[in-house]
């Protein structure tokens, strides 16, 4: 497995891993989020990644540099990075490539000297909560937003 930068030639095989993960259970997304424009938008400021098996997109993970999660009343440190759109494609779920997704963007985001990551996690999403709590996120708070409910989670760095 190989974890980089997504290229250009990628962003078609992640719009397709974001589409395949829409209705399946747990997922918040639907046929308009996540979509080309969070695609775009995270490429264009460098902050999609992908872990690649054999060629294949096997996960992508977004670094967003700021957005409405900023604005969220109970951080402990405003200074952060927000980890989103973390997905597996469907038939290598739990294989730990979420994991190592999350571990080696922690790590890049330590090296370049940002104090703090933050990410909501769907209340619902079980696996995904177990994944952030092993990764070290302290769950903060509860909050809607998008009409969903969330867990506000932080992990000082």
């Amino acid at each position: 497995m190989i974890f980089r930068k997504a290229k250009q030639q990628d962003l078609d095989e992640v719009y397709k891993l974001y589409r395949s993960l829409v209705g399946s259970a747990m997922c918040t997304w639907d046929e308009y989020y996540p979509g080309w424009i969070q695609i775009n938008e995270d490429f264009q400021h460098g902050g999609l990644y992908v872990m690649e098996e054999n060629s294949t997109i096997a996960g992508a993970i977004s670094l967003v540099p700021e957005n409405e999660l900023d604005a969220l009343p109970f951080w402990v440190c405003s200074q952060a990075r927000e980890i989103a759109r973390v997905a597996v494609a469907p038939g290598l779920q739990g294989k730990g490539i979420a994991y190592q997704m999350v571990s080696a963007l922690t790590a890049q985001v330590f090296q370049s000297g940002v104090p703090a990551i933050h990410l909501l996690v769907s209340v619902e999403n079980a696996p995904a909560q177990r994944l952030y709590r092993k990764c070290g996120f302290t769950f903060l708070n509860r909050c809607s937003m998008f009409g969903l409910d969330f867990f506000a989670c932080e992990k000082l760095l």
